[in-house]
């Protein structure tokens, strides 16, 4: 209470229209009855409809369950109301009731979303949360998403040191990352170097050395690839694209990859929305998982990629017909430098999990001994048209 009031007071006194989802612990009736008896003329704001009191169940479950676009959309709708009146802008006081929620992702989701729609809007957003009853990795997604502030209260900090290791690490990645980008360098002028060596004719007898010593060095590369993909902070280029037109584009080159493997690919596109992303991210996520799925597959095995949508979602399945992921990998997909595959590095599905995240696409995978499906759901640009998918194209 002793930022909440403050926090709410100077609201009104700014002629702000101020919403307060109260905690758990908290009725409507004892709110009201607080804060007139913390704030002057507290009744005169009351009696002019400046503030409006919810409780959990009343806000966040009010559809039933926890929706995080419904929400939003829900806070847009009070944001347009109040704009409408009289009022210079719109302070919401929230509340984390979802402690110990075990959907954390749409929590995550939620909190983005907002994020996003506060600096847009004429709109200030506070919520408090005690972080002693949160794990690391949910301090760490909530500093990710907003501004924020550590209140030292009282009682120990149980986190404050794994914070600050969090950080050296953090400091540590971006180090290594430039000293990996430096050898880079020279590794390119390696490869080169040995494919002039490998046209010489006097030197015939060591082509096979030569090709040995190629192919380590690509694979090098490409394990110093996906790691600067998994650390590098990159400038995105998010603008509206359609899946199907990027999946036409990649087709010449997986078609070509799955010739060379002795394999085939079958694409089944739908009438779809358009999806927010940026597309270089998105073919990176493409390749990775068709890559993922020739590997999975024996000779002669077939690659199914379909598009369609569904509420309101641009999805996305990569089906192989391999032997599928093994159930003590399967609920693990996602953390880095997990791989069943000899020389594999274990970033690929990392990165592709991480930007996924980052665009609020949810990742579904169904896996038997007879094969392993990826459905991904984009959110869609339009969220109107629905289609079902259609005849293979050529």
């Amino acid at each position: 209470m002793e930022t909440a009031i403050p926090y709410l007071e100077t609201g009104l006194e700014h002629n702000e229209y101020c919403v307060w989802v109260i905690p758990t612990w908290l009725t409507s009736a004892d709110a009201y009855a607080l804060l007139k008896e913390k704030i002057p003329n507290f009744a005169q704001y009351q009696a002019q409809g400046q503030i409006k009191i919810c409780t959990t169940n009343e806000w966040y479950l009010r559809f039933g369950k926890f929706e995080p676009h419904v929400l939003v959309q829900a806070w847009m709708k009070e944001y347009n109301k109040a704009m409408s009146g009289n009022w210079d802008g719109v302070r919401i006081l929230g509340t984390p009731y979802w402690r110990g929620h075990r959907d954390w992702k749409s929590v995550v989701a939620y909190e983005n979303l907002m994020e996003e729609k506060v600096g847009m809007l004429k709109l200030l957003v506070l919520c408090l949360y005690d972080i002693t009853d949160l794990e690391i990795y949910q301090i760490l997604d909530l500093a990710s998403s907003h501004k924020f502030a550590f209140v030292k209260c009282d009682h120990d900090w149980k986190y404050s040191n794994k914070v600050a290791e969090v950080n050296q690490l953090n400091n540590l990645a971006k180090m290594v990352a430039g000293i990996v980008h430096e050898i880079r360098n020279p590794m390119t002028a390696v490869i080169a170097l040995m494919q002039l060596l490998q046209g010489k004719e006097e030197l015939q007898g060591y082509q096979n050395l030569f090709g040995s010593i190629i192919d380590e060095m690509h694979r090098a590369n490409g394990i110093i690839a996906e790691y600067l993909s998994m650390v590098g902070q990159k400038q995105r280029t998010v603008q509206n694209r359609n899946l199907n037109q990027i999946l036409h584009n990649l087709m010449p080159l997986i078609k070509a990859e799955a010739s060379k493997q002795k394999k085939q690919v079958r694409f089944f596109p739908s009438e779809i929305d358009d999806i927010a992303v940026d597309e270089k991210e998105i073919r990176q996520v493409l390749l990775n998982l068709v890559h993922n799925g020739f590997e999975a597959m024996e000779r002669d095995g077939i690659l199914q990629i379909k598009t369609y949508m569904h509420n309101d979602n641009v999805v996305l399945e990569v089906q192989d017909d391999g032997h599928g992921i093994p159930p003590e990998v399967l609920h693990r997909l996602g953390q880095p430098f997990l791989t069943t595959k000899e020389g594999g590095t274990g970033l690929g599905l990392y990165v592709t999990f991480k930007i996924l995240k980052f665009y609020h696409a949810t990742v579904k995978v169904d896996s038997s001994p007879m094969g392993t499906t990826f459905s991904i759901a984009f959110p869609s640009v339009c969220g109107e048209n629905q289609a079902t998918p259609s005849t293979p194209s050529a």
